[in-house]
């Protein structure tokens, strides 16, 4: 339907430059072509492990929120990007990190984890597969394929805080940005 309607549009604009052209005026020809794709087709983001145990760390180990880590500290994960995730133009789609981040700095998602066994002063950084700092609910990353993105996940001290040793959890959401 929006096919139909497009085409009839660009004819009605055609036909009323045609009507208005004076006897004098040399006609011009325009060719007009174009692409339509199927967007019901959509994308979806699949993790290839949707729950990613990040182990066990020594609390003197653990890096700093905000701050470059080395990946020997993180823990790779994985997500499939399936269906029409690219816009035009691009090769590989952006991707938006969101979660509860913590109320200092607000570059880690908070610790979820309750009861007498949580651990305290600790969160969840996210990282590029370089090593640097993604900040959950800020600006789109490129994704490092257009079938599939990467990236690493670390538990970190937060800023101001003393931590205290105990169980991490937390949970991200991973988007496709098309706007």
């Amino acid at each position: 339907m929006k096919k139909l309607t497009s085409v009839l549009a660009l004819g009605v604009i055609l036909s009323t430059g045609i009507a208005q052209a004076a006897d004098n005026d040399v006609a011009a020809t325009l060719s007009v072509s174009g692409t339509v794709k199927d967007t019901s087709i959509g994308c979806t983001v699949e993790f290839i492990e949707p729950t990613v145990n990040m182990g066990t760390r020594e609390m003197s180990s653990l890096p700093k929120q905000g701050h470059h880590v080395d990946g020997g500290q993180l823990t790779p994960v994985t997500a499939k990007l399936v269906g029409n995730c690219t816009r035009d133009g691009l090769v590989t789609p952006n991707i938006a990190f969101t979660g509860v981040v913590d109320s200092g700095a607000g570059n880690a998602l908070v610790n979820t984890a309750t009861g007498s066994g949580a651990a305290t002063g600790l969160g969840v950084g996210i990282y590029s597969y370089a090593g640097n700092v993604i900040t959950p609910n800020g600006s789109a990353v490129k994704a490092t394929g257009n079938d599939r993105t990467m990236f690493y996940i670390g538990m970190v001290t937060l800023d101001g805080t003393t931590p205290t040793a105990g169980q991490v959890q937390s949970s991200l959401t991973l988007q496709v940005e098309t706007l």
